[in-house]
């Protein structure tokens, strides 16, 4: 993986340029993913280039023993947070260069939310030249109160098992 940041407290990541993070045989671990009880992890004005999975917040479905507390954040869920509250905005995530393309490499998510109550992704750039998994997706039953708001992504945005997102000002497909 590239950085990642575990029961973490008001991290910001910025302006970091992260490149070439895939596996010839499938899956690599994010280029950037806070989780296991973070909180308000700011994602900044990164550019990522040619990663399997670009930007999480949260990613695990269950606790572990000793996690982190964050009474700060309200979250109106009995399912498990993974990340409380948070914001990636303005980064560009691009997948396509050629080397990418004749290894076959694949792009899972641009960015993505599991397990992250109150998180916001807004303004991002998420355009791949072969087609993702999704571009955009928030996930688990623990993400609610969830914003993603005026993003431009080349694919799909994406809701999964149980999680709920505000969705406004995007443009998919374009």
């Amino acid at each position: 993986g590239g950085i990642e940041l575990r029961q973490s407290a008001g991290w910001t990541i910025r302006d970091n340029h992260i490149h070439d993070l895939w596996c010839e045989d499938g899956a690599a671990a994010p280029a950037i993913l806070a989780w296991r009880s973070s909180a308000e992890t700011i994602v900044e004005r990164n550019a990522l280039v040619d990663v399997h999975r670009g930007i999480g917040l949260g990613e695990a479905q269950t606790g572990l023993a000793g996690e982190r507390e964050h009474p700060e954040v309200t979250c109106a869920t009995s399912a498990h947070v993974d990340h409380y509250g948070g914001v990636v905005r303005n980064n560009m995530i691009f997948g396509g260069t050629e080397a990418f393309l004749e290894a076959g490499a694949s792009v899972d998510s641009g960015i993505f939310l599991w397990s992250a109550c109150q998180a916001r992704v807004v303004h991002n750039t998420v355009v791949t030249n072969v087609t993702p998994f999704s571009s955009i997706e928030w996930r688990f039953e623990g993400t609610v109160g969830a914003q993603v708001l005026n993003n431009l992504v080349s694919h799909n945005l994406m809701p999964r098992t149980g999680a709920t997102a505000l969705t406004l000002g995007n443009l998919a497909e374009a």
